[in-house]
C-alpha cells in the first residue's frame, strides 16, 4: 500500500478506515450473492450444450440456440443478489440517519428499481455466451475430440472454471460487486443523509476519499478530500459525480471504483477550509438580504397553475421562511430553512417579497454566495390551506372555459384561495418573472423588517360618487379607532392609510398618511375618490410625498388591488391605476376635497365651453352650478369681491 499521500493526523481518518471497512464487507457479501447467480445460470446452460445431441463436434454451434433466455438472468439477479445490495443499503441509509426516523422504503425502493433495471441491462448473460462460444470454437478449430470439448465444456460452465490455468467468470462476478457493492453502500449513505437532512431541517456537506494504494486511478486521487454541499455534484476528471460509484457516472470513473462517501456536519465542513466559513468571507464587511417577486398571479405558471388575486391582503402562515432546494427533485423535497420572509405585498400583478438570511447556516451563505455572482435567484412560493379548481388558459391568461361543441381547451389549476406558507430558492422557478436580488446592505441582527406599507385590503367599497374629504375622514376613523383610554388602537387605525412611518410612534396619528376610507353606519369603508387621490399622489400629482420610494412599490401594490376590486364592483374595466397605463395624472389637491383624476378612472370630460371666458361685466362671487349628467359642476367666479 502506498502511504505516502496519507495524513496521519487527518481528523477523519477513523471515519474513512471504517467506510472501508464497510465496503469490504459489502464487496464480499454481494460478489459471493452475484457468483451464487452466475452458478446457478451457467448450470442451466449445460443440458444445451451436453445433452443428447453432443454426437459431433461440427453440430455444437447449432446447439447455441438453447442458451438460457435474459429473463433467467433478471430472476436469478431477483432471488440472489438484490436482497443483499437491497441489506448494504439499509445498513449505510440507518447509519446516516444518526437515530433520526425517516420512511426508508420511499428511497430504498427507489434504488433497488434502478439497480434492477441497470443489471437487467448489462449483458452479461450475451457477454457469457460469446466467451463459451470462443472457448468451444477455439477447440473445434485445433482438432479436438467430442470427449475433449465435453470436458472443456464442462469446465468453462462451472463458476469456478479455468481456461488455460485463467479463471473464466471471478473477474466478472468481482467486476459487477465491486460496483454495485460501491453504489449500494455510498448510495445508502447519500440517500440517508439526504433523508436526515430533510427532516431535521439541518444541512450536511460531503467529502470524497480516495483508497491509499497504488491502484487508485489518478483522477480519483485527484479527487480525495473535494468538499461539496450535499446535493451538489463531486468534479472527478471530467465526470460530474454525486458520490463515489454514482451509477449516473461514465464507466470509467465508476467501474472498480474503491472510494468512500465521508458525510460532515456544517461545522466539519467549515473547519475543512474548502468552503466559506463565515459571513465575512461571502460578503465582507455586509450583512445581506433579499427582495423581489415570488410569484405572479392570475397567470399559468410552468407546472400549469395559477394564482388568484386575494380578495383581501394575503394571507400569510404567522412564521414564514425562506428555504433552498439544492437538487432540483420536483417539488420542494430536501428543502433546507436559509432564511425568513419578513414582508410580502402586493405590486400590480406580482406578489413581493423581502426578508433576511441565517448568516449562521451553511447553505444560507452558499445561496449568497451564487446570488452574488449571478448563479441563484429563482424562486417558488410554498403554499398550504388552500382550494383550487379546474381552469382554463388562453397563452398565460386565465379564461373562461369552452362549453361542449367540441372546442378544445387548454386546461390547469386555478388555485382560488390559498396561504403562503413559505418560499424556496429553485434552479427553475414556477414563473420566470420569479426572482429575487441580494440587497448589499448592513442590518442589524436584530432588526425584523418593519411593514410600511399599512391599509387593510377587502374593506367594503362606497359608491363611486361618494364625496371625499381627507381631513374630515381621518378625524372619523381616529375617532372609530379610539379605545377606552382615547389613545389611538394602533391596530385599528393602521387599517384605514396606506402609510405608517415606522421611525414614528404607531398611536400619533401623524404616523400615517395616505389615508383612503371613511366611517360609513359605524363600518371602515374604502372609499374609491380617495383611493383615486392616493394614486395620483404616488405618480407625483404633490409635489412633497415624503415617503421613501422603496416603500412606494409595496403600497402601489395595496392600491392596485382596490383599483381591481372597484373595476369589478362598478363593472368598469377602464379603472386601472395609472402606473399600469402610463398616462398621466391631473394636478389634484386632496386637502381642498377634490377628486385625482387618473387615467382610464374618470373617463368623462366637462364641455370644452365651461373654460372659457365667462365674460362677467362686475365682481361676481364664486357659484357653483348643478352638476349635469356626467356629475360635473361648473365653477366660475371672483376669488374676492373686495379690492383694497
Amino acid at each position: 500500500m502506498d502511504k505516502s499521500w496519507i495524513n496521519a493526523d487527518d481528523p477523519w481518518l477513523v471515519k474513512a478506515m471504517h467506510a472501508s471497512i464497510e465496503l469490504a464487507r459489502a464487496d464480499a457479501a454481494i460478489t459471493k450473492a452475484v457468483a451464487k447467480a452466475m452458478d446457478e445460470y451457467l448450470r442451466a446452460a449445460r443440458p444445451a450444450l451436453l445433452g443428447e445431441n453432443l454426437t459431433a463436434a461440427e453440430n455444437i454451434p447449432d446447439l447455441f440456440s438453447a442458451w438460457p433466455p435474459d429473463s433467467l438472468w433478471l430472476e436469478l439477479i431477483r432471488k440472489h443478489v438484490l436482497p443483499v445490495i437491497e441489506q448494504t443499503f439499509t445498513v449505510a441509509f440507518t447509519a446516516a440517519l444518526e437515530g433520526v426516523t425517516a420512511a426508508i422504503d420511499i428511497w430504498r425502493s427507489a434504488f433497488i428499481a434502478e439497480v434492477q433495471s441497470r443489471l437487467s441491462a448489462a449483458k452479461w448473460p450475451q457477454d457469457a455466451f460469446e466467451k463459451v462460444r470462443s472457448v468451444i470454437t477455439a477447440g473445434i478449430e485445433v482438432g479436438r475430440s467430442v470427449q475433449e470439448l465435453t470436458k472443456q465444456i464442462q469446465e468453462v460452465l462451472s463458476i469456478g472454471g479455468t481456461v488455460n490455468g485463467d479463471s473464466v467468470w471471478e473477474s466478472d462476478a468481482r467486476r459487477i460487486a465491486r460496483t454495485e457493492s460501491l453504489a449500494a453502500y455510498n448510495g445508502g449513505t447519500y440517500n440517508g443523509a439526504l433523508a436526515w437532512q430533510k427532516e431535521t431541517g439541518q444541512t450536511r456537506f460531503k467529502q470524497w476519499l480516495a483508497t491509499a494504494d497504488g491502484r487508485t486511478r489518478e483522477t480519483h486521487r485527484t479527487a480525495h478530500d473535494q468538499v461539496q454541499p450535499f446535493t451538489d455534484r463531486f468534479s472527478v476528471g471530467t465526470a460530474s459525480l454525486l458520490f463515489p460509484g454514482d451509477p449516473s457516472g461514465p464507466a470509467d470513473e465508476i467501474i472498480n471504483c474503491r472510494c468512500a462517501l465521508l458525510v460532515l456536519s456544517a461545522e466539519e465542513a467549515a473547519a475543512s477550509g474548502l468552503i466559506a466559513a463565515s459571513t465575512e468571507e461571502v460578503m465582507p464587511g455586509q450583512k445581506p438580504h433579499w427582495r423581489g417577486t415570488i410569484a405572479v398571479l392570475e397567470t399559468k405558471s410552468g407546472d400549469r397553475r395559477a394564482l388568484k388575486f386575494p380578495e383581501e391582503e394575503p394571507r400569510i402562515r404567522e412564521k414564514t421562511y425562506l428555504y433552498y432546494a439544492p437538487a432540483a427533485w420536483g417539488g420542494h423535497d430536501g428543502a433546507v430553512n436559509i432564511g425568513t420572509i419578513d414582508r410580502v405585498w402586493l405590486e400590480g400583478t406580482s406578489l413581493k417579497g423581502e426578508g433576511r438570511f441565517d448568516l449562521g447556516d451553511l447553505w444560507a451563505l452558499e445561496v449568497v454566495r451564487k446570488m452574488r455572482g449571478g448563479f441563484a435567484g429563482g424562486i417558488s412560493v410554498d403554499l398550504d390551506d388552500y382550494i383550487s379548481e379546474m381552469a382554463c388558459f388562453d397563452g398565460s391568461n386565465v379564461v373562461e372555459c369552452p362549453g361542449n361543441d367540441g372546442e378544445t381547451a387548454d386546461i390547469g389549476e386555478l388555485v382560488t384561495d390559498w396561504r403562503l406558507s413559505g418560499a424556496t430558492v429553485v434552479g427553475i422557478p414556477a414563473f420566470p418573472e420569479a426572482f429575487i436580488e441580494l440587497i448589499e446592505e448592513n442590518i442589524p441582527d436584530d432588526e425584523v423588517l418593519v411593514a410600511a406599507a399599512v391599509g387593510a385590503s377587502g374593506l367594503p367599497l362606497a359608491d363611486r360618487e361618494r364625496e371625499w374629504d381627507g381631513s374630515s375622514s381621518a378625524q372619523r376613523v381616529a375617532d372609530w379607532a379610539k379605545g377606552e383610554n382615547e389613545t389611538i388602537d394602533p391596530e385599528k387605525y393602521r387599517q384605514g392609510f396606506f402609510y405608517r412611518d415606522s421611525e414614528e410612534d404607531p398611536t400619533n396619528v401623524g404616523a400615517y398618511k395616505l389615508g383612503f376610507t371613511d366611517i360609513i353606519d359605524g363600518t371602515l369603508t374604502a372609499i374609491p375618490r380617495g383611493i383615486f387621490a392616493v394614486a395620483g399622489a404616488l405618480e407625483g400629482a404633490r409635489s412633497e410625498l415624503q415617503i421613501p420610494e422603496s416603500d412606494q412599490d409595496p403600497i402601489r401594490g395595496k392600491v392596485s388591488s382596490y383599483y381591481r376590486a372597484m373595476a369589478e364592483k362598478f363593472d368598469d374595466p377602464s379603472i386601472t391605476p395609472p402606473w399600469e397605463d402610463g398616462e398621466s395624472v391631473s394636478e389634484i389637491d386632496e386637502d381642498l376635497g377634490l377628486t385625482v383624476v387618473a387615467a382610464g378612472v374618470v373617463p368623462d370630460l366637462a364641455p370644452q365651453a365651461w373654460f372659457g371666458n365667462p365674460g362677467l361685466s362686475e365682481l361676481t362671487p364664486v357659484t357653483v352650478e348643478e352638476p349635469d349628467e356626467a356629475g360635473f359642476r361648473r365653477v366660475f367666479g371672483h376669488v374676492a369681491a373686495h379690492v383694497f
